[in-house]
């Protein structure tokens, strides 16, 4: 997850090692469980960070695409 978004990395440890196997085979942790209000983000960057990278978003665009319809489906639920 962005640090700018969540204030600090997704994996933290004083031991670097333990923080390089998390960035390798665990997933991120959603957004939402350091900032509940961009709950509306974690489909979103769940996607775009996935381990696998046949199942992130094939380009920029498709990245934002996604983004921007999630937001505005968001503002009608």
């Amino acid at each position: 997850m962005p640090r700018r978004l969540s204030d600090s990395g997704p994996f933290e440890n004083a031991n670097r090692a333990v923080v390089i196997s998390h960035h390798l085979g665990t997933p991120p942790p959603r957004i939402s469980d350091r900032k509940p209000h961009l709950a509306h983000l974690d489909g979103v960057l769940a996607k775009a960070l996935a381990k696998d990278p046949n199942q992130r978003y094939s380009s920029c665009l498709d990245f934002a695409h996604a983004h921007l319809v999630d937001d505005v489906v968001d503002r009608f639920r």
